[in-house]
């Protein structure tokens, strides 16, 4: 199950790039997303339709940039490294992502900023 998990974010995150941020086939209608601890500002948001909103509100404000994803599978949840290049920057945003998948769709996803707080979260580091 887990090489299907792994292929189902790598889909969902493709379609990120493509600006397609939460297509039906990958994500489930109540999804949960929890932001980064580090951000205090921010609370976790149910409903894909409403967490599509709150990051085009995000995205809207940081202006354009140009995406990478590294994927990490975990044989449980799927960690997702993204670097995002803003506009007219040198050094990339760096954020982590816990994705849980369930039947096939992304159900949950926990933001990080720090790479061992992701893994921690997956299970692999103490």
């Amino acid at each position: 199950m887990s090489a299907e998990n792994l292929a189902t974010v790598r889909r969902a995150f493709a379609a990120w790039e493509r600006g397609d941020f939460f297509p039906e086939e990958f994500w489930v209608e109540d999804l949960e997303w929890h932001p980064s601890p580090d951000d205090p500002d921010t609370s976790a948001v149910r409903g894909r339709a409403a967490i599509e909103r709150v990051l085009r509100e995000w995205l809207e404000h940081l202006g354009r940039y140009q995406a990478e994803f590294e994927f990490t599978d975990t044989e449980g949840d799927v960690i997702v490294c993204m670097r995002a290049l803003l506009e007219g920057a040198t050094t990339p945003i760096v954020a982590y992502f816990t994705c849980r998948v369930a039947d096939g769709k992304i159900n949950g996803v926990h933001a990080y900023s720090h790479r061992d707080d992701a893994l921690k979260a997956a299970g692999l580091q103490e």
